[in-house]
């Protein structure tokens, strides 16, 4: 029974302490965090990820909602070429706009900021500024967790 127990807690120290370093190795790749800025109404969009003028990768059922929505992309390491351009657009599927941003997969493996405006024909929002306690004022933000983008053979571990 003694040596079961020593077993058990040598496998949990290893996935304890080898685990996030496994995963790490994985979780390399392109991060890009993507500022849609807009006064539409909320809706859902889809975004569209190029490569070389060739769509890459999709995501159909993202919330948008009027200001700035930002959401995280995390495409697995070696689905984006180091050193390439990137086009992300994004389509508001009730009104079906679309505008697109650039970006670029840098070698030294660092985070890429796009931002995409995505304005219908009523004119573009002056962001209400409210007062808050100190005389502060705020603006219309939204942050989604990360989107995980991995290629469709293979495997994608994510951390």
């Amino acid at each position: 029974m003694q040596r079961i127990i020593t077993i058990m807690l040598v496998v949990f120290v290893t996935i304890a302490f080898m685990g996030p370093l496994m995963l790490s190795a994985y979780a390399k790749g392109l991060t890009v965090h993507l500022a849609i800025n807009t006064n539409l109404q909320s809706q859902t969009a889809r975004i569209e990820t190029f490569q070389f003028g060739t769509m890459i990768a999709v995501n159909n059922n993202e919330h948008i909602n009027p200001g700035t929505t930002n959401i995280d992309l995390q495409y697995s390491d070696g689905f984006i070429e180091d050193g390439a351009s990137i086009q992300i657009c994004v389509t508001a599927q009730s009104d079906n706009i679309r505008s697109c941003g650039n970006g670029y997969n840098s070698q030294e493996k660092k985070p890429e900021y796009v931002s995409v405006d995505l304005y219908g024909s009523i004119p573009q929002p002056q962001l209400q500024q409210e007062p808050q306690q100190g005389g502060q004022s705020q603006s219309q933000s939204q942050s989604l967790g990360p989107i995980y983008i991995c290629p469709s053979e293979g495997e994608c571990v994510i951390k």
